[in-house]
């Protein structure tokens, strides 16, 4: 496997295809995120965490892999849910799929997780798909996310198996 580091500390690689279920590509980034404010929204919003992939075959399959941590400050109990949107496809979950519950005591009791999703996509193309982390909280609440709390940093890995 050859790999590329690219100035954004991203690294790629590309593997000989073996055959069905063989990775074809993996593509790592790896992301600082700041505090995202999500206000009295209850809509997913951006976390900033992205990723793009040029599938080598519009007919294989893409698993996307997110880990790392974040805190939580909330003003009342509620959850903190994520999940990945594809540039493709839209969102992959629905409802509280991949979410990640945090829960607080008040304000500024901060709570704080390590975390990480995974997702299969079939995007059903061979031009450039980019996943993004998006989050939400449950109820509306004020609240912010941390990210990055104490050097902590976000990877977004993406791998094309092929089919």
């Amino acid at each position: 496997m050859s790999g590329i580091i690219g100035s954004a500390g991203s690294r790629s690689g590309l593997v000989e295809g073996r055959g069905a279920g063989s990775v074809v590509q993996t593509v790592v980034d790896v992301k600082t995120v700041g505090t995202i404010t999500m206000g009295t929204n209850t809509s997913m919003v951006t976390t900033g965490v992205a990723s793009s992939i040029h599938p080598k075959s519009a007919s294989n399959k893409i698993f996307i892999l997110v880990t790392g941590g974040c805190g939580h400050n909330p003003y009342v109990s509620q959850q903190l849910h994520s999940t990945i949107y594809s540039s493709v496809n839209g969102f992959l979950g629905s409802g509280s799929a991949g979410y990640i519950e945090m829960h607080g005591g008040g304000t500024n009791t901060l709570a704080f997780a390590p975390h990480s999703m995974s997702m299969y996509d079939t995007p059903n193309t061979s031009s450039t798909v980019t996943y993004t982390l998006y989050s939400k909280n449950s109820n509306g609440s004020l609240a912010n996310v941390y990210f990055n709390i104490q050097a902590t940093r976000m990877t977004i890995t993406l791998m094309e198996i092929e089919v």
